[in-house]
């Protein structure tokens, strides 16, 4: 019986030590393994339209996954943003803005239990793509742009509707600038195919991917304002000197309002847009914030349309 037992442990201490596993990089489990024995190698940095791809190489699989940090310039690193597990070697970034002033860095580690591999890091200056389509009704092109998980025009809507719709001043080069304004029931249906006007919660949606906070996003009145995130500076056009280097692409237009007796006001210095809850949103030249309120459905206002789901 004793013969059997060594003989077994004997085997057993064989095959252990064809399995290798007394190499110390096939245990990443044991602090004492060298980090870099089992780290994340050959990562590349990449940008995909409005996303930007990480992927790497890893010949260890004594592993539980990999984790990924973000750093926007120098303003302090995002810990954890991603995380993927052993077997998966890509990882997709579309929560940045991209935004060619700035620099993004990245690191992905390997982790094992609480164990961290040296980290594998990189960079990229994303570049803002924007697109276009055309409208079929009347042959007018239009830029679009990825913000976050929607897409939206990058342009106010400019096609002329059989009734509701007006040029500021009832002027063509004010159209051809700025787009029309809308009544609301004609702005509820007026978008191309494909395409919508967006609802409040939509529009919440793109304040909260730009920073502002929960409580805000629910401010109701023209008199509240909604500063946090400095979401109307990123909304307006890119202007260097103002402080607003993280403008998103949206490039609001200063197009103006109708009023319901017809006269016109603030073409150029302000930007009004209907939502389909009758719920409209107010920039102010390059202020930092955005009003959120309720208005009449006879104002005349611009209309941003969002691509459907």
């Amino acid at each position: 019986m004793k013969v059997t037992t060594y003989f077994f442990i004997l085997l057993t201490l064989f095959f252990n030590s064809c399995d290798g596993n007394d190499d110390p990089a096939n245990n990443p489990y044991d602090p004492q393994t060298p980090p870099d024995l089992w780290a994340p190698k050959n990562l590349i940095i990449s940008q995909i339209d409005s996303v930007i791809e990480l992927s790497w190489e890893q010949d260890i699989i004594n592993i539980d996954g990999f984790k990924i940090d973000r750093e926007k310039d120098y303003e302090g690193w995002l810990i954890g943003i991603g995380q993927v597990d052993k077997y998966t070697n890509k990882w997709y970034d579309n929560s940045f803005l991209a935004n060619p002033r700035y620099i993004y860095r990245y690191r992905i580690y390997a982790f094992a239990g609480s164990n961290l591999s040296t980290s594998q890091s990189g960079e990229i200056r994303p570049t803002e793509v924007k697109k276009t389509f055309i409208d079929p009704r009347d042959g007018e092109t239009y830029k679009y742009i990825t913000i976050g998980s929607q897409i939206w025009m990058a342009e106010n809507l400019n096609y002329k509707s059989t009734s509701g719709s007006w040029c500021y001043e009832d002027k063509q080069d004010y159209c051809n600038n700025y787009g029309c304004l809308y009544d609301f029931y004609t702005a509820i249906s007026v978008c191309p195919v494909g395409w919508h006007l967006p609802s409040d919660e939509e529009w919440k949606t793109l304040e909260r991917f730009l920073g502002m906070s929960e409580v805000e996003l629910n401010y109701l009145g023209a008199t509240l304002s909604r500063t946090s995130g400095e979401v109307g500076l990123k909304l307006v056009p890119y202007l260097p000197g103002i402080g607003n280097e993280e403008a998103c692409g949206f490039d609001a237009q200063w197009g103006g309002i109708r009023l319901p007796d017809g006269r016109f006001n603030n073409i150029g210095w302000h930007a009004y847009y209907w939502s389909s809850d009758q719920i409209y949103r107010q920039l102010i030249g390059h202020n930092k914030y955005v009003y959120r309120a309720n208005i009449d459905y006879k104002y005349g206002l611009s209309v941003r349309c969002i691509k459907n789901n």
